[in-house]
């Protein structure tokens, strides 16, 4: 302050500044009234440039830039059940249902094609779906296949199954190991995709969303919570601790 007035030539003396125990809109219209009425020359702080003070106070250009920060909680450890179900994508494990459905079929129809000539486990389509769950999950079958087509085609489905196996085994470990997190919330716009409950100081809404036009501020106040000074650290407790998924918002000087 003592530089700012030393660079205008002005000569200081403090009036008495608004209550703290009053809200932060009140403190601010208090300070424009006090300028307004000639009881002050001068009023600094942080006062937002709102379009109906200028009718009655002249803001200067900044001094400082207080910047705003939203808290989130941490990122949570990925569900390893849900990350080992997403190896595949949904078409890939439908596509590998659909083999071996159709291998069992196929190779229950050639079976009842070479009657007599296969060994029996094969004439049930139910023994046919049993023996190609076997090969998917590395045992043995009863029986191996006899009519060449059949052993073809038995053959065909072992190295499917096996290199199914392979690539969802490799996966598979990993995941054991280390799922991964889920995606941080690291922007405004991934804030607002969230649902994440909101938090702030309900005081200072005709200051930072003031425009009823703007959807990024109807979306904020629709999902808001108090967090004044009084239970700002309450706020930061449920983001920290509880891990409610309620942001916290706050000046930065």
């Amino acid at each position: 302050m003592e530089i700012i007035a030393k660079n205008l030539s002005l000569s200081i003396r403090y009036a008495k500044s608004p209550s703290e125990e009053s809200t932060y809109t009140n403190r601010i219209e208090e300070v424009i009234q006090i300028i307004s009425l000639g009881h002050s020359d001068i009023g600094i702080g942080s006062l937002p440039i709102e379009p109906h003070v200028i009718d009655f106070a002249e803001f200067t250009d900044p001094y400082y830039i207080t910047g705003a920060t939203w808290y989130v909680p941490c990122p949570k450890p990925y569900p390893r059940l849900k990350k080992i179900s997403e190896t595949f994508p949904l078409s890939v494990w439908l596509l590998f249902a659909v083999a071996v459905i159709l291998t069992a079929l196929v190779t229950w129809c050639r079976s009842k094609w070479n009657k007599g000539l296969e060994v029996a486990n094969y004439d049930s389509g139910l023994m046919c779906f049993y023996c190609m769950w076997a090969v998917i999950l590395g045992v043995s079958v009863p029986n191996m296949p006899r009519t060449s087509s059949v052993r073809w085609l038995f053959l065909l489905f072992v190295w499917y199954a096996f290199i199914m196996n392979m690539l969802f085994q490799t996966f598979f470990t990993s995941y054991l190991v280390n799922p991964g997190i889920i995606v941080q919330v690291h922007t405004m716009d991934g804030l607002l995709e969230s649902g994440i409950q909101m938090g702030y100081y309900k005081g200072a809404e005709t200051s930072y969303f003031a425009d009823e036009s703007d959807p990024v501020s109807k979306i904020i106040k629709s999902r808001s919570e108090d967090c004044s000074d009084k239970n700002y650290k309450k706020c930061l407790l449920k983001v920290v601790v509880d891990k409610l998924l309620i942001a916290s918002f706050r000046n930065l000087c």
